[in-house]
């Protein structure tokens, strides 16, 4: 007998939770893109072409989930958030599993494959990758992700499934000394957020 796919049924404020997170996260990487830029184009063309085209695509599926993400947490009652379970109000799947596949692996939710295990190709884990390489390869002109100030879920239960990175920013810090910048859009990508969650070179994969 096939195994059950893996789902997680959040509540409403364990999504926001979530999602606060990983665009925090996300908004983070549109910083160090910001600030690196030019000098990863300069040092490294072929690598940068390649971030730049996966940055695109994946902010664009991110983007699309926008509205189901907004639409969830505005209409529900916050006095509700802790018992009321998070759907996706047109296709009435579960929005946590929705938006973690196409983090993970920047495809989108299938229902009969559950939450993927591992991140894949085209998810945030591998656009943080390449800044992290770049940044080893060519220390003097890139700088990792600075995810310092990365918000801490507060619901009550909350599974860590998507948090068992969330020491990134401490071990990044503590590794790189890096210091507070100013958070910046990912210019020209419509985020206009200030949320997101990620990984960094120093970070532990479950």
């Amino acid at each position: 007998m096939m195994p059950l796919p893996i789902t997680h049924e959040a509540t409403v404020h364990e999504f926001k939770c979530l999602v606060s997170a990983h665009l925090f996260e996300l908004t983070a990487l549109g910083n160090n893109h910001a600030e690196n830029a030019a000098r990863w184009a300069v040092v490294d063309p072929g690598g940068y072409a390649v971030f730049v085209a996966a940055l695109t695509a994946f902010v664009a599926k991110i983007t699309a989930l926008r509205p189901m993400a907004a639409q969830i947490i505005g209409e529900a009652d916050k006095a509700t958030w802790d018992t009321t379970v998070a759907t996706d109000l047109t296709t009435m799947g579960p929005a946590w599993d929705e938006w973690l596949t196409t983090w993970m692996t920047g495809e989108a939710w299938n229902a009969d494959d559950g939450i993927p295990a591992q991140p894949g190709p085209g998810g945030f884990d591998s656009l943080d990758t390449m800044v992290s390489a770049a940044a080893l390869a060519y220390p003097k002109d890139i700088t990792y992700v600075d995810y310092k100030g990365i918000p801490q879920p507060d619901a009550p239960d909350m599974e860590l499934q998507a948090y068992q990175l969330a020491d990134r920013a401490v071990k990044v810090i503590e590794k790189v000394g890096i210091a507070t910048g100013e958070i910046v859009a990912i210019v020209g990508l419509g985020l206009g957020l200030a949320w997101a969650l990620g990984q960094s070179k120093s970070r532990v994969t479950a």
